[in-house]
């Protein structure tokens, strides 16, 4: 990558990561999961939404076909979030707490949809922000 490609990459992620820390991302998602009746004092929630970020942010740096493109050619793709340390025992508890919480779609699937519905209200308020600012 060029030094200019690496600024420009640099600037974008900051922009988000400071976007994210603006709307408090973590608080928006677990109100996304407690809307959805998810029990969200389950220590294991930490592991669907340190996923919901990843993909949240992904899809703010590279677009909704990113995504979408590593889903299909790395079903695990989500699991990546929790780098080496993704034990068996971690992916067989969030499968334990999806299905507990009554959610009975695909966890990719789960996932792209709270994304996406997270993104849609974080560009609401975005341009609520802008207009108010006018």
């Amino acid at each position: 990558m060029k030094n200019n490609e690496y600024s420009q990459f640099e600037t974008k992620k900051n922009n988000v990561l400071k976007m994210f820390k603006e709307v408090n991302i973590d608080e928006m998602i677990l109100d996304y999961l407690e809307s959805y009746g998810y029990d969200i004092k389950n220590k294991n929630t930490v592991y669907i939404v340190k996923m919901i970020k990843k993909v949240l942010f992904n899809e703010m740096m590279f677009g909704k076909g990113f995504t979408n493109s590593m889903l299909e050619t790395n079903p695990s793709y989500l699991f990546n979030v929790f780098g080496n340390n993704c034990s068996p025992e971690i992916k067989s508890r969030i499968y334990i707490l999806l299905k507990e919480n009554n959610i009975n779609d695909d966890l990719n699937v789960f996932v792209l949809n709270a994304s996406s519905s997270i993104e849609s209200s974080i560009n609401k308020k975005e341009e609520k922000k802008k207009t108010l600012s006018k």
